[in-house]
């Protein structure tokens, strides 16, 4: 593997197998590679899992927090609604292991409005992670799409070429769709700003020295920056 390296695993769960995550993350550490991976938070309560993982090379961790509405998560993910209140602590701990971590937001369920946005903007700024944000999109054969089509909120015309992420299909309940586009703009604007950006990196480079002064420095093939860069570029 080339010196700097950084691969993406695209497992949308990589470590939902315990068991073989170990084996496998053992199995990296000798080839010296430096990764990103997508888990859910729950890997944030295994701090051996997690211990595996920096020593692995692993430099960042999207993770799909979806919503940080209680209600929205019990009719999307009943996983992700329990652990919603431990969010805050499994962000910091696995932080706390030098691994960055990409939090994936979904804005234009049922159950946001406008305070929604506030409420992302103030988690991401609170715990320096690095944002991916969206809009709740119909998908064919997927949960949404039939409860929609149920509901009759789905677009009569075809709307595929639509699904990018970034507009809004069908009329949310808590906003206009207008307001749910501009919303999701104004927060990468906020979110992405050199500002925030400046923080996030002083953040890291906090952990990073905490990790050194606990003997666990093996950030020397790639740095905060380089970590800082590569987050950047999969929003």
């Amino acid at each position: 593997v080339a010196k700097g390296l950084l691969i993406l695993f695209s497992d949308d769960n990589m470590f939902i197998n315990r068991c073989f995550s170990r084996e496998l993350l053992k199995a990296l550490v000798p080839l010296k590679i430096r990764y990103m991976a997508q888990s859910d938070i729950g890997i944030g309560k295994d701090e051996e899992l997690l211990r595996l993982m920096y020593q692995s090379g692993c430099v960042m961790v999207l993770v799909g927090l979806e919503s940080l509405s209680f209600e929205n998560l019990k009719q999307v993910d009943s996983f992700k609604a329990k652990m919603l209140e431990r969010y805050s602590e499994y962000v910091q701990r696995i932080q706390s292991y030098g691994m960055a971590v990409l939090g994936a937001f979904i804005v234009g369920f049922d159950h946001d409005d406008l305070s929604s946005f506030q409420r992302i903007a103030d988690f991401v700024l609170e715990h320096c992670i690095y944002p991916q944000i969206t809009i709740a999109t119909p998908l064919p054969r997927t949960a949404l799409t039939d409860r929609l089509k149920r509901e009759g909120r789905l677009p009569e015309v075809c709307y595929w070429d639509r699904c990018t992420y970034y507009d809004a299909i069908f009329e949310p309940k808590g906003m206009t769709k207008g307001e749910l586009e501009k919303g999701v703009a104004a927060l990468y604007e906020l979110l992405l700003s050199p500002e925030v950006n400046a923080r996030r990196r002083s953040y890291f480079k906090g952990v990073m020295r905490e990790l050194k002064h606990r003997g666990r420095d093996r950030w020397k093939e790639v740095g905060v920056e380089e970590v800082a860069q590569y987050g950047m570029s999969l929003l």
